[in-house]
């Protein structure tokens, strides 16, 4: 006799290591004879994927020069952002593929980024790159302390009457397509300073203080402000949304209309913000007429309301500016004083003597951002030379707003700065492959935060970066990185990483 039973199936977990995740791959193309292809790592640097031409031999795969490749490569073959051979050095070329700024927290700005999801090890997009996935390059905000990042905001500027609002899925092209739909809804963020501005990209969104920092420009040329809106509604539900305003309304869709839905009803009420942070008038900084000093910032809202601020110094001998709105309780390490309550200060400013680009020149050009896994350390990076070339960087710890700096003159290689691990970051940039690989350095960011005190420029590139990566390919190559999109929850919610199997 059998005993029958309706308990459900005991189920088994089978542990996944976020570590084993895809976390870059390296990339390498000459568009005539001497090969294409990715090499995949995990955040361990093991190989998980390799994808390599085979040969330039008529109507193979990767074959990259002539009538006899696949169209696709046939009209990429040899653009500058594709190529990677002969003089495929960023230096002071317009759309090197290896440029300082075409790697951020959206990806790469011409290629599709690997993901635990895919089976591709990566794949170039062509131009939609340039012309497309760059708006959202501009315009993306930062998510100090967000651990699950599988959504983007983005700031857009909309002249005096504030800010155009997007929260989307990390998607470049998704974003592009949402921005230039202006007849499915947006959320306009209203501008709080006298004579204010909106701005691109200035925006930050804390989740664990559930508050909002914007930047906004005052409409004079050098003058920056920002406010910070508070209980701020759970952005990420927004972004899972897939573009829809009206998430978590009732389906009676018709008798709403945008200024009904939570989020602008949220911003149309003016006690949400908080406008006591200080005006900044940086006109010592003689920024004149460029579109990337005066429109456009990186910032990032810390636990205690500290507001750390990156804004390219655009000019013929331009540089960068680090600034500070300091929260009520922000002490300088290694100083005496403390700062008034949203008091600034001014971390660094340099200008090198040459001309460096940002979006006025095209917008994939200018300051972009990462952050670690667990977005406890943000960082945001420009070239330093021309179109993309060298590097100034700021690392900002969140719970305190503590930073770190560097600016690096090279006006020779693309430098990259990317998240592995639950809370490193890894550096790497374009000198030549030929024998043996790509060049690249991993920092421990608590670690390296314990060791020196705040506002301090420490040297972020070691030794020239001289451990080495496997890439595809022979001869002359200056290979450079696709960051991967993966689950960075993992790395911070470790039950999350338990996938049960029946």
């Amino acid at each position: 006799m059998r005993t029958l039973t309706t308990a459900a199936t005991v189920q088994t977990k089978q542990t996944h290591n976020p570590m084993h995740q895809p976390c870059f791959s390296t990339y390498v193309h000459h568009y005539s004879s001497h090969g294409t292809g990715y090499c995949l790592y995990d955040h361990n640097l093991n190989i998980i994927g390799f994808h390599m031409g085979d040969g330039e031999y008529a109507y193979n795969r990767f074959r990259c020069y002539s009538s006899y490749s696949p169209e696709f490569y046939n009209n990429y073959h040899n653009s500058d952002y594709i190529n990677t051979h002969s003089s495929g050095q960023p230096s002071s070329q317009t759309n090197r593929g290896g440029n300082t700024c075409f790697q951020g927290y959206l990806g790469h700005l011409s290629h599709q980024s690997p993901n635990p999801n895919g089976s591709s090890c990566g794949w170039m997009v062509g131009w939609p790159g340039l012309t497309y996935k760059a708006h959202a390059f501009r315009d993306v905000g930062t998510l100090p302390n967000e651990d699950h990042q599988d959504y983007a905001i983005y700031g857009e500027h909309n002249s005096s009457t504030g800010t155009y609002f997007h929260v989307n899925s990390r998607s470049a092209l998704r974003y592009y397509h949402e921005c230039i739909q202006r007849d499915q809804g947006e959320i306009n963020i209203p501008t709080k300073a006298s004579g204010g501005r909106g701005m691109y990209g200035a925006i930050s969104y804390n989740r664990k203080t559930k508050k909002l920092a914007v930047l906004e420009n005052t409409g004079n040329a050098w003058e920056h402000h920002p406010h910070v809106w508070n209980s701020v509604p759970n952005l990420r539900a927004y972004g899972n949304a897939g573009m829809d305003l009206y998430s978590d309304k009732d389906d009676q869709y018709g008798q709403y209309g945008v200024n009904d839905t939570t989020l602008q009803t949220y911003f149309n009420d003016a006690s949400n913000a908080n406008t006591s942070y200080p005006r900044w008038n940086n006109s010592d900084g003689n920024w004149g007429t460029r579109s990337e000093s005066e429109w456009r910032s990186v910032i990032v809202l810390c636990d205690n309301g500290v507001i750390n601020c990156h804004t390219m110094d655009a000019r013929n001998d331009g540089g960068y500016a680090f600034r500070r709105w300091g929260g009520d309780t922000q002490t300088n390490s290694g100083q005496s004083g403390t700062l008034a309550a949203y008091g600034k200060e001014l971390i660094s400013h340099g200008n090198w003597g040459v001309q460096v680009y940002g979006y006025d020149q095209g917008n994939q050009h200018g300051v972009r951002w990462q952050q670690s896994s667990d977005g406890r350390y943000v960082w945001s990076y420009q070239q330093a030379y021309y179109y993309g070339a060298g590097f100034a960087i700021l690392v900002t710890r969140v719970a305190d707003g503590k930073c770190l700096w560097q600016y690096y003159q090279d006006s020779t290689n693309g430098w990259h700065f990317l998240p592995i691990g639950k809370s490193n970051m890894m550096i790497g940039y374009t000198e030549n492959a030929d024998d043996p690989g790509y060049r690249y350095r991993i920092m421990n960011l608590d670690n390296v935060f314990e060791m020196y005190h705040d506002k301090q420029q420490i040297d972020f590139v070691g030794s020239n970066c001289n451990y080495m990566l496997n890439v595809c390919g022979n001869s002359t190559q200056y290979p450079y990185v696709v960051p991967a999109m993966y689950d960075t929850s993992l790395f911070s919610n470790p039950h999350q990483a338990e996938i049960k199997r029946s």
